[in-house]
């Protein structure tokens, strides 16, 4: 079945889903996705005109919250796309990834900005997915980064850090009730690696809601 057929049917097996989202990653590399334009229905793919400036939005999103939500809210610029991945580190939940697609659209439309856009190329992988893997070869003029705060103060412990700092235009980050002298400290220090841009954003009702809080882990 092709993607369009996949996308229009009124529901997938979980095994459907699977060969969806493999199909996108295959059919639509997240390289590719900014140079040209993608039949896809919304929310699945940019459309043309081509944007010269990309913040890239990635994560587990297991589950998605208010926080995840306040994120994109409060992210001054767009085009901002969504890249739920799957966390090697932690144990993959048994179930349909393209539920989780539909899921992460419905949460999207609450925050009424029509310049998000989700892809869902990687939720079929079942090996390691750093975003070194993808980031440096996006061919788009200034790429950037949405994170919280409590992943900004670990950046520097991603795979490969410096090729995706010396890739970046620089990160928007969202609060999560991180100390704000250790924040300081964390940008000065990512900036004598790479000069790039660190923009806080404004402050929010759910910096305390966490995934795995959610999840009953903590």
């Amino acid at each position: 079945m092709t993607i369009s057929e996949l996308i229009n049917k009124k529901e997938l097996t979980k095994d459907e889903g699977f060969l969806l989202c493999e199909k996108i990653g295959e059919e639509i590399s997240l390289k590719s996705i900014s140079e040209r334009k993608v039949d896809l229905p919304f929310p699945f793919a940019l459309k043309e005109p081509v944007a010269d400036k990309l913040v890239f939005f990635p994560g587990s999103f297991n589950p998605w919250h208010m926080g995840h939500l306040e994120c994109i809210k409060g992210c001054p610029v767009g085009p901002i796309v969504i890249i739920p991945d799957r966390n090697p580190w932690k144990e993959l939940v048994d179930i349909n990834p393209w539920d989780e697609v539909l899921e992460l659209k419905e949460h999207l439309l609450k925050c009424k900005r029509d310049d998000v856009f989700i892809y869902p190329g990687f939720l079929a992988l079942k090996e390691q997915n750093p975003t070194s893997n993808w980031l440096p070869q996006v061919n788009v003029k200034e790429k950037w980064l949405l994170m919280g705060d409590d992943l900004f103060l670990g950046l520097h412990r991603w795979n490969d850090i410096d090729s995706i700092l010396a890739s970046l235009k620089g990160v928007y980050v969202c609060p999560r009730g991180a100390n704000k002298v250790e924040l300081q400290i964390q940008m000065e220090s990512l900036q004598k690696i790479q000069n790039i841009e660190v923009l806080f954003l404004e402050n929010h009702e759910y910096e305390e809601v966490s995934s795995s809080q959610l999840r009953g882990e903590e």
